[in-house]
């Protein structure tokens, strides 16, 4: 696709109609790059995952989606939490998607919290499930919306592709896991991820040095 001139100065007559042409290619170019992954899903590529660091980076990219708006941003993830399998870059894709919606969905100000716990850990090992949680203080989801967000192509927004949270499920389920909502009009929605904790952390390092070994 053409690349668009630069930006004109404010004074330019011209500004606006370039700064909304600008903008529709934008969108063009995320709905063709979403419908490619849609069309030709990549499978996980796994390793060993650390949820406090990819959590960090999404928060960062996130930070510079918020404009006007002023939104805090938390971690509520225990240091404790061990690393996992799982494709990092994915589960980075699937956060930021989550939190993105999040920053869209509020109006004015809110908080979005990133938080983690383990689920069914039996004594003595690090067996269970991880749960991931991805909240906002924004307006609710209506329930007659709620029950469709995940089916593809469904999107009440203006310029959304209806394919985010399609692909965030898929995602998930290829590591084993789900993707749910839940939602309260004026109270704000969350979005869990659950899935096994399949190996601890001395597997994942004997894991990585037999991957290497391989190749």
């Amino acid at each position: 696709m053409r690349a668009l001139p630069a930006p004109l100065p404010p004074d330019h007559p011209d500004r606006e109609v370039l700064e909304d042409l600008r903008h529709e290619v934008h969108r063009i170019e995320k709905t063709l790059n979403d419908l490619l992954v849609y069309a030709r899903p990549k499978p996980p590529h796994f390793g060993p995952a650390d949820l406090r660091e990819i959590a960090a980076q999404t928060l960062q990219l996130a930070r510079q989606q918020i404009g006007a708006k002023k939104v805090d941003f938390s971690i509520e993830i225990p240091p404790s939490l061990p690393r996992f399998r799982a494709d990092s870059q994915q589960l980075h894709q699937v956060l930021l998607n989550l939190v993105l919606n999040g920053i869209q969905a509020i109006e004015n100000e809110g908080r979005i919290t990133v938080a983690a716990k383990v689920l069914d850990q039996a004594a003595g090992n690090r067996a269970g499930h991880l749960e991931i949680s991805v909240s906002d203080t924004g307006p609710g989801i209506p329930p007659e919306h709620l029950e469709r967000i995940f089916r593809p192509f469904f999107t009440t927004k203006r310029s959304g592709t209806g394919l985010g949270l399609s692909l965030c499920r898929r995602i998930i389920g290829q590591h084993g896991g789900s993707l749910t909502a839940k939602s309260e009009i004026g109270n704000g929605s969350q979005f869990t991820i659950r899935f096994p904790l399949r190996e601890a952390v001395e597997e994942l390092d004997v894991y990585v040095q037999r991957e290497s070994s391989d190749h």
